[in-house]
């Protein structure tokens, strides 16, 4: 790289200061709310774990092959261990399958419509 091309002008100067300038000033005033007065030792017990939400089959996971695959698949990414149980043990499949069963699933949020002409 040319010395050329790593000069800096004032207008980039400027910038990149007042920017530093920002995020110092703002920084510090900024904490997470929701970390005061959490303990330091978690653990997962009952009286925190979430419930599993609806129960009595899949809605959308109905071929035992496809959630036996993706059981796989989640249990690879979060494997149960000495810090707590695996994805399909705490319920991965059946939250899967709900969010596929709902509104996410059938793509609600989704755009669909092409744009309004002559409107």
């Amino acid at each position: 790289m040319a010395l050329k091309e790593m000069k800096m002008n004032k207008r980039q100067a400027l910038f990149s200061l007042s920017s530093l300038v920002a995020t110092l000033t703002v920084a510090p005033k900024i904490s997470a709310k929701e970390l005061h007065n959490v303990p330091l030792e978690t653990s997962l017990n009952p009286e925190i774990v979430p419930l599993v939400a609806r129960s009595g089959g899949f809605t959308v996971l109905t071929n035992e092959l496809d959630r036996k695959n993706l059981a796989a698949i989640l249990d690879r990414l979060i494997p149960a261990d000495e810090h707590g149980p695996s994805a399909t043990e705490e319920g991965g499949l059946i939250f899967i399958d709900s969010q596929l069963a709902g509104d996410y699933g059938s793509g609600a949020a989704l755009y669909l419509e092409g744009p309004l002409i002559g409107a």
